[in-house]
């Protein structure tokens, strides 16, 4: 290879000195500086991602914050009585097979072939306008819409 070198003339010389120093440059760039400049903006645009929904956020948060104090504590001496005219209410009580305290703060709810969307729209309704806790939900399907619920409530 040596004499190969020392066979080219000294301008062949300079033109493939320059081509290897061209192609040592290219290369760094294209391993080291490329891959990192690419990282780069792609943690910019992340950034840029995380701060517009930060911004989105935030107004979101304080407004759940300030629907959770606006909520009603429930003492489990009424939350008989409001589930029952609640239900009422979106006449839904047909559907109720039981409603029973387990314990001071829990009540155990069955009921019997509602309509979902109607079960959905009171439950949504009540955890909006009340202080509750769903511990254990369980929905069995039937035909036409309707479902069989068993869940435990805290209040």
């Amino acid at each position: 290879m040596l004499n190969w070198w020392k066979g080219l003339k000294q301008r062949e010389r300079n033109t493939l000195g320059l081509a290897g120093i061209i192609s040592g440059i290219l290369l760094i760039y294209l391993m080291i500086i490329h891959p990192f400049t690419a990282y780069k903006n792609h943690l910019v645009d992340k950034l840029q991602e995380q701060q517009a929904l930060l911004q989105w956020i935030q107004p979101v948060g304080s407004r759940i914050t300030r629907i959770k104090h606006q909520k009603k504590p429930l003492k489990p001496t009424l939350f008989v009585h409001i589930l029952t005219s609640t239900l009422k209410e979106h006449k839904l009580d047909q559907y109720m097979a039981e409603i029973k305290q387990i314990q001071t703060h829990n009540f155990k709810i069955q009921l019997a072939n509602i309509p979902f969307d109607a079960f959905i729209k009171w439950l949504s309704q009540l955890n909006q306008s009340y202080t509750l806790h769903i511990d254990e939900l369980q929905i069995s399907a039937h035909s036409g819409g309707h479902v069989a619920v068993q869940m435990t409530i805290s209040c």
